[in-house]
């Protein structure tokens, strides 16, 4: 009887290491998925913060994109959108996605609090059923990306970045046209 339940523990104790085992394996194939599939801009279908639909085919085939995935009331994303706000001139050239999950109120509040609404190149954008969070492989906030005008991969950023760098990132796209 003590051997069964010995030999059972052990059973479950290598099953356990297995089924964990294939679950990292399972996660880095995940990943390695994701990051090929972004180092082009995937199609995507978002709302703006007043309700009307909003694609990848209406951005503009001649700006860079810096996608923004935020929340209002994270403070990195505020110091980004204030640093962003203060520069907005610089970011004419590319055109700015400000991508949240939350209510469109709260994304329409914060984009005025930031004096970011009311520009062309300025959108902001409601996750609806974070299926673009999900596509993008968001799992921080903020969550940056910049692709060029082409729509490759320029820059992923986790965490917070200085508008300065986004900028940088733009110059070194228009180097190479």
């Amino acid at each position: 009887m003590k051997k069964n339940i010995v030999k059972f523990i052990v059973f479950l104790v290598f099953a356990g290491i297995g089924y964990l085992g294939y679950a990292v394996v399972e996660k880095i194939n995940h990943k390695k998925t994701v990051e090929k599939e972004l180092n082009e801009l995937p199609s995507f279908n978002l709302i703006t913060a007043d309700s009307t639909a909003f694609s990848s085919k209406q951005l503009k085939n001649h700006k860079p994109v810096v996608i923004l995935y935020f929340n209002s009331e994270c403070h990195f994303c505020q110091e980004e959108a204030t640093q962003i706000s203060n520069l907005k001139e610089e970011f004419s050239s590319a055109e700015l996605l400000f991508i949240s999950r939350e209510d469109p109120e709260k994304i329409k509040a914060f984009a005025q609090t930031y004096k970011l609404n009311n520009h062309d190149n300025i959108h902001f954008l409601h996750d609806l059923g974070n299926a673009f969070s999900t596509k993008f492989d968001v799992n921080s906030i903020p969550f940056t990306m910049v692709y060029s005008a082409d729509r490759s991969l320029l820059a992923k950023y986790k965490g917070a970045v200085k508008a300065n760098t986004l900028l940088k990132d733009l110059t070194i796209d228009s180097l190479f046209k």
